[in-house]
């Protein structure tokens, strides 16, 4: 789990994104966050992204929140490429109107997990569920 703080208030309030990493297949999640949520807020989005879609891991690897801006890294190599991706794709979509870069990470989470990764040659969609989704008939 890391934390990417340093980005614009949102109208709702916002003003980080939570991150949770699936090791194996590198499936991202990531929702918005209120940057002093407590642990009850995190353990919250936790059930309502990741418990009810995937039930309990096994295993989690860290607990301890790392955080991170773009211009000071404390994550791991997989999580510090993951936030500069999340974060220049934020950029790209919320251009126009910063002030709403929540609305935008439900497609940018689509377009990360659709995407190749060079390792495996597949998506972490594909990876994830065993197909790749179905986008146009």
């Amino acid at each position: 789990m890391d934390l990417i703080v340093g980005i614009p208030t949102t109208a709702a309030g916002y003003r980080a994104i939570i991150v949770f990493i699936d090791r194996l297949t590198k499936r991202a999640n990531f929702e918005s966050a209120e940057f002093q949520d407590t642990a009850v807020d995190t353990a919250t989005i936790y059930f309502e992204t990741i418990f009810c879609h995937h039930c309990l891991p096994r295993i989690i690897i860290r607990t301890k929140t790392s955080l991170s801006t773009a211009l000071h890294l404390q994550t791991d190599g997989q999580g510090e490429t993951l936030n500069r991706t999340v974060e220049e794709m934020l950029r790209h979509y919320a251009a126009q109107q910063p002030e709403k870069w929540d609305e935008t990470l439900t497609p940018i989470k689509f377009a990360y997990n659709n995407s190749i990764l060079t390792p495996t040659d597949f998506s972490q969609y594909f990876l994830d569920t065993g197909r790749h989704p179905r986008i146009t008939e």
